[in-house]
C-alpha cells in the first residue's frame, strides 16, 4: 500500500498474530476501502503511517489465525506459480507473436 512515504514495513509480533493474517485481512474489499477513506492527497492518494496503525481490525485468537494460515497457504503458493506461469506465457506471446505476424508463411488448409 502507499503511505506518506510510498512504503510500509509491517513487523507482526508473531504470537499475537500471524503475517499471512494480518495480509489477508489487510486486503479483504471492505478494509481496503476503509483505508481508501483514511487516505488523502491531490495526485495520488496516500495515508500516513500514524492513521494507517490507528486502523482497528478484529483479530482472533491466534490459534484460529494458525488454522487459517495452515489452509490459506498452499492455496497462496498456487496463485504464486499461477502468476508466474502467465508472466512466462505472455513473454512468449510477446516474443512469437510478432514473428509469426510477420512471417510470409501460408497457412495449408
Amino acid at each position: 500500500m502507499i503511505t506518506a512515504v510510498d512504503v510500509a514495513i509491517v513487523r507482526a509480533q508473531t504470537d499475537v498474530l500471524n503475517p499471512l493474517f494480518l495480509a489477508q485481512a489487510w486486503n479483504e474489499p471492505f478494509n481496503l476501502q476503509r483505508i481508501a477513506a483514511q487516505a488523502s492527497g491531490t495526485t495520488r492518494l496516500r495515508i500516513t503511517r500514524r492513521e494507517l496503525a490507528a486502523l482497528e481490525f478484529v483479530v482472533p485468537p491466534i490459534e484460529i489465525q494458525l488454522r487459517f494460515a495452515k489452509f490459506v497457504e498452499p492455496q497462496m503458493e498456487m496463485i504464486q506459480a499461477l502468476r508466474l506461469q502467465i508472466q512466462n506465457l505472455r513473454r512468449t506471446r510477446d516474443l512469437l507473436l510478432p514473428r509469426l505476424l510477420s512471417s510470409n508463411c501460408s497457412l495449408n488448409l
